[in-house]
């Protein structure tokens, strides 16, 4: 069988000696009506590939887009949480508030989508694709009260093969919530860049463009800004980004000198941290981060795979926070505690259809006394069947807070040279200013501003 592109934009004839030459359609996503998109496996379409779409993609990619709108990867998806029982019971969490682990599958859901829709892609068949490397919140305030919502996102910032997306969890207000429960392209875009009053929080996914034949990164269709606030936005994501890995290179850096440099690092053993300036955090009614783990197992299956025929990423990411929770709740042995940030999330290798998953999560860091916040770290590591070593796949850290007075926290103390380390890096997270806090008690919003990332 071979194949020619014929003389219509999208329309591919497939030749077949023992056939006549059939002429097939091919659709690109943001030109089909009603098109609705997800980062998630489509039933009958689990990452096969489709010799006629990799025909079509490698003709339609001979003469890339020079550049691309942030409103043409605009994308929508409404969860009726207030109107609808269906829904109400799908993202409820134990506190009757909306679930946040269950907001994090849909937000890589909807990352992934607007990086597709940004560059075209036409599904597994393609021969390029981007894939998730990271995840921050960067703001949230999510109301007490039950409300109806709705999740918006588009790509804020592009460089070389980076693209970084925007997406806000919105209340709904004064609007008509459609029957569609997909993510779709509005026929209305509103101005982006602009401050948004019903923002209740906002996320950032970072994601890099590979070639699917070498899987080495490629340029990315740049953006096209057509408005100042456009502009502001653009570069208000870039400023962050670069000031992030600034943050960890810092971060890095100094933890380097205080493990070559201090003997307490070097020789650190259970309650044995010797003298200096953290032993009066750390030498009395503690206990120690290995004696807070807890751990999931799980077998991945095909109905769980996105559109790459790798596993989706959402559901690990609201499995590790769910668990998370858990690890919460069991280190203050109270359900008082609201989540405070959720500090990033790095996606470091993908999952394969039958690994073996083993989700653990323990507390690092607690700011006991001084303050009810501590740290949590999730770490996702994966195993195949042809393996018995397991390797890293996710890391998340999210920072949690007790709203008990009546609750102690307990004292965290590092009992091994590792554990050390992370309790480095939860003190670090802490320290940083939270504005979060401060605009909890105040009311005030402000999506602008950014926190430590890890």
């Amino acid at each position: 069988m071979v194949f020619s592109k014929s003389s219509s934009t999208n329309d591919v004839t497939v030749k077949n000696t023992a056939e006549k030459d059939i002429p097939r359609k091919i659709d690109i996503p943001s030109k089909t009506p009603n098109y609705l998109y997800t980062s998630k496996r489509r039933s009958g379409k689990d990452g096969q590939i489709d010799p006629a779409v990799r025909q079509f993609a490698i003709e339609y990619r001979k003469q890339p887009m020079a550049e691309q709108t942030m409103s043409h990867s605009f994308l929508v998806k409404y969860i009726p949480f207030k109107s609808s029982v269906r829904c109400y019971e799908e993202y409820v969490s134990f506190n009757k508030k909306i679930r946040i682990g269950r907001l994090l599958e849909d937000i890589d859901d909807i990352g992934g989508a607007i990086a597709a829709r940004h560059i075209e892609r036409m599904g597994p068949s393609d021969i390029c694709a981007n894939f998730t490397v990271g995840m921050e919140q960067t703001y949230m305030n999510i109301p007490d009260t039950i409300e109806d919502y709705k999740l918006t996102g588009h790509i804020a910032y592009t460089k070389d093969s980076l693209l970084i997306g925007v997406i806000t969890l919105e209340v709904v207000k004064d609007e008509q919530i459609p029957d569609n429960a997909g993510i779709f392209h509005p026929s209305n875009i509103p101005s982006l860049g602009v401050s948004n009053p019903n923002a209740v929080a906002e996320f950032s996914v970072v994601s890099i463009h590979i070639d699917s034949f070498t899987k080495k990164a490629i340029p990315v269709v740049q953006l096209k800004l057509t408005t100042f606030h456009e502009q502001w936005l653009f570069d208000k994501t870039g400023s962050i980004h670069d000031s992030r890995r600034e943050i960890v290179k810092k971060r890095r850096d100094r933890q380097k000198i205080h493990l070559d440099n201090n003997h307490i690092f070097r020789s650190i053993s259970t309650r044995d941290i010797g003298k200096g300036v953290i032993d009066d955090r750390l030498t009395s009614g503690g206990v120690s981060i290995s004696d807070t783990r807890i751990e999931n197992n799980a077998t991945t299956t095909p109905q769980q795979m996105n559109g790459n025929g790798t596993i989706f990423g959402g559901y690990i990411m609201r499995d590790a926070f769910e668990l998370a929770t858990t690890e919460a709740a069991l280190f203050l042995l109270s359900p008082e505690f609201e989540t405070l940030k959720i500090n990033d999330i790095s996606f470091l290798s993908p999952i394969l259809t039958g690994d073996h998953i083993r989700t653990s999560a323990r507390v690092i860091y607690s700011n006991s006394p001084l303050s009810g916040d501590f740290v949590v770290r999730v770490e996702v590591d994966k195993r195949s069947i042809e393996s018995s070593d397991y390797k890293p796949a996710v890391i998340m850290h999210i920072s949690f807070v007790s709203v008990s007075q009546s609750v102690e926290i307990k004292k965290i103390v590092p009992s091994t040279h590792e554990e050390m380390e992370l309790w480095l890096n939860g003190y670090d997270i802490v320290q940083q200013k939270n504005k979060h806090l401060l605009e909890s008690l105040t009311g005030t919003k402000d999506p602008g501003f950014s926190l430590s990332k890890l």
